[in-house]
């Protein structure tokens, strides 16, 4: 077979196996497969030797294969993930893509959550120490010019452009969107308000100008690439029609496509909080209706219509009333604290027992001079509510619990004792922490202050008060002068009052004058012995403290740790309030909602856990009530600025009004009255 003969018939295979004996897997193999675009000239076949047993080669001088052929879309695909992933800082350029939130703060792929950013448009400043430093288009609420990227990479800066030179979002919603944007973005219902949305194509437009001023003030190519990748080939209704020609779109009609694709769905008032948000509402469209104490629950999104536009409907809120009635009402049925009409609607009337200002009942005579009987004993089982009980009756159940605190016994309420008794910041902090009372009535607060104090402190101010008078000098003419009908002195530690009279009136100093007496001359005072006022009024107490012993008294006052028994008068009565009425606050919520049922002491643990669930009571609060302090609190509010305004009003031109009083200066007016609702 001579060199460059064919040696095979036409149509044979071009391949020429050689021996068998050789095994195909011990030998190199080398297939040259021919371009199919070139000469149609067929190629010789070499003979081979005994150690090759496939080889081809060209009778021609070989010439590489053209490496400018098309390749199939499947190796388009493939390879386009290839591209797109060969990121670099270098390679960003000076117009980029940062994920970042409205604040300025650009997304850490470790920490944050995709979805709580957006890609915003921003210029490159260089690389500073390895990161990105960057400054965003448009207006966020940062206030630095200049944003430095840590961790730059591909998950939080992109480049302006594709590799096809498109940008790489043209809509706020594809902008949103919690996928890499490495693949084709899609829709997905938008949840930023439209502020941010209008901020957003402004800072677009501002990086697009900046690179056409770059690029010599040529318009961008991605514009028209842009454009013609929105457009979709549409197939006609019957088989083998022809396609209907594509026309590219004109500007307005883009802006109306992406402003059907970019629809919004309807979103709750930013200022309301769902859910829990105190408000007035009314269960009817009239304006000119009663509106009552209600709580927002949740926000109700309209469902799309027939035609899948949701926004022909109203949204509406579910809200739960002071009854507990249930309903979903529009916006425009209820008003919050932050609307004006929250302080001036008018309000259904509603009996409620958390109001301020309580009618008066068998528990409110506290003050009165008379002797006290002794509390009633606690029932070893309630047959009924434990608010049916009076206050004073309640207080006896958690008698032992009090007795355990001043005796220093009662580990749940150790931290607050001993804070008082440190004295200083220690104990002024507590007054900050004794306001807290959950459920419990103001009115009721109040009552158990009294009987409290009357339990604890007895005899504490009756004592304290002589004290006081003994220790005045018996000279001084407020003691020898002094009208004795005016002494607050009330036995048993009653509360002062003005209208205790002795009922002897031979302890009065003064007598009142008689007819005779009138139009003469004073005469001279007596000469008392020293300290025979003082000395009458404690015999006077003593006189009233004999009448009583045959009556059934309560014994004097509780008895407590050597640091208690230590404290002054006036150190015991804030004791009292501090320390005492707190825990007696938290043991009535615990009788009251049933987590408490007997009175002897539990074990540590089990009054630590009673201890817990009471402070946690303690501070849940009746929502109705704080509705009614929110109004009261707007209509106070916007009667203080209508004074500053009729203020101005008055105030002439020097600044001074009528009665020559500076326009600052404080005056009466009358406040609004508020009745009970």
């Amino acid at each position: 077979m001579l060199f460059g003969d064919p040696g095979i018939p036409k149509g044979s295979s071009p391949v020429k196996y050689g021996s068998k004996s050789k095994s195909i897997r011990n030998s190199p193999v080398k297939i040259d497969i021919p371009d199919a675009s070139s000469s149609s000239r067929k190629r010789a076949l070499a003979t081979s030797d005994e150690s090759d047993d496939i080889e081809i080669l060209d009778s021609s001088p070989l010439t590489p294969l053209s490496p400018a052929l098309p390749l199939k879309s499947s190796a388009v695909k493939a390879s386009k993930a290839t591209v797109e992933e060969s990121w670099s800082i270098q390679g960003l350029g000076d117009f980029v893509w940062v994920r970042m939130n409205q604040t300025g703060r650009v997304f850490n792929v470790e920490t944050d959550n995709k979805n709580e950013f957006m890609w915003w448009p921003a210029k490159s400043n260089g690389i500073v120490k390895g990161e990105l430093s960057v400054s965003p288009y448009g207006s966020l609420a940062s206030p630095q010019s200049s944003i430095r990227v840590q961790n730059t990479g591909p998950e939080n800066t992109l480049s302006l452009t594709d590799r096809h030179g498109r940008p790489r979002f043209d809509t706020f919603s594809s902008a949103r969107h919690p996928a890499s944007v490495l693949s084709s973005p899609r829709k997905k219902a938008k949840r930023a308000v439209s502020d941010i949305k209008t901020n957003w194509q402004a800072a677009v437009g501002e990086i697009l100008r900046e690179k056409e001023d770059q690029d010599d003030g040529l318009p961008p190519i991605e514009f028209a690439l842009s454009a013609a990748s929105r457009l979709s080939k549409r197939k006609d209704k019957g088989k083998g029609q022809m396609k209907s020609k594509i026309k590219l779109p004109s500007p307005d009609e883009l802006e109306i496509d992406e402003l059907e694709s970019d629809e919004e769905l309807p979103e709750p008032d930013e200022l309301l909080q769902i859910p829990g948000e105190l408000v007035l509402a009314r269960d009817k469209a009239e304006k000119n209706v009663s509106h009552w104490p209600a709580k927002l629950l949740a926000f109700v999104a309209p469902s799309p219509n027939s035609s899948g536009n949701p926004r022909s409907k109203e949204p509406k809120y579910r809200i739960v009333f002071l009854d507990d009635t249930k309903k979903e009402v529009p916006r425009s049925w209820f008003y919050a604290c932050h609307d004006l009409e929250f302080g001036t609607c008018q309000i259904g009337k509603f009996e409620s027992q958390y109001m301020d200002n309580p009618e008066e009942d068998e528990d409110d005579g506290v003050a009165d001079s008379s002797p006290r009987s002794p509390s009633p004993a606690p029932l070893s089982s309630l047959s009924g509510a434990f608010t049916d009980l009076s206050i004073r009756a309640q207080l006896g159940y958690i008698k032992p619990v009090l007795s355990a605190i001043l005796k220093e016994q009662y580990p749940p309420a150790k931290d607050r004792h001993g804070s008082f008794m440190k004295g200083g910041k220690a104990r002024a902090g507590l007054g900050t922490l004794a306001g807290l009372r959950g459920t419990i009535p103001p009115g009721d607060i109040d009552k158990l202050q009294k009987h409290l104090s009357h339990w604890c402190l007895r005899e504490e101010l009756r004592a304290s008060n002589t004290e006081e008078i003994l220790a005045l000098n018996p000279t001084d003419p407020l003691v020898v002068g002094a009208d004795t009908t005016n002494v607050n002195i009330v036995p048993n530690g009653g509360i002062p009052s003005k209208e205790f009279v002795p009922q002897n009136p031979a302890t009065d100093l003064r007598s009142s004058p008689t007819l005779t007496e009138v139009g003469s001359p004073p005469s001279p005072r007596p000469t008392l012995p020293p300290s025979s006022s003082a000395l009458s009024i404690l015999s006077q107490i003593s006189v009233e403290e004999g009448q009583l012993e045959s009556k059934p008294l309560e014994s004097g006052r509780q008895k407590g740790c050597p640091a208690y028994e230590a404290l002054t008068g006036v150190e015991k009565i804030t004791y009292c309030l501090n320390v005492l009425l707190p825990e007696a606050v938290l043991q009535l919520l615990l009788w009251r909602n049933r987590h408490r049922t007997s009175v002897e002491l539990l074990s540590d643990t089990a009054e630590a856990d009673l201890h817990a669930t009471a402070e946690r009571l303690a501070r849940e609060t009746d929502w109705v009530f704080d509705v009614v302090r929110l109004r009261e609190v707007k209509v106070r509010q916007m009667n203080s600025k209508k004074g500053q305004q009729a203020g101005l009003k008055m105030a002439g031109p020097s600044g001074h009004n009528g009665n020559g009083r500076g326009a600052g200066g404080r005056s009466s007016r009358p406040r609004r009255s508020f009745g009970k609702y």
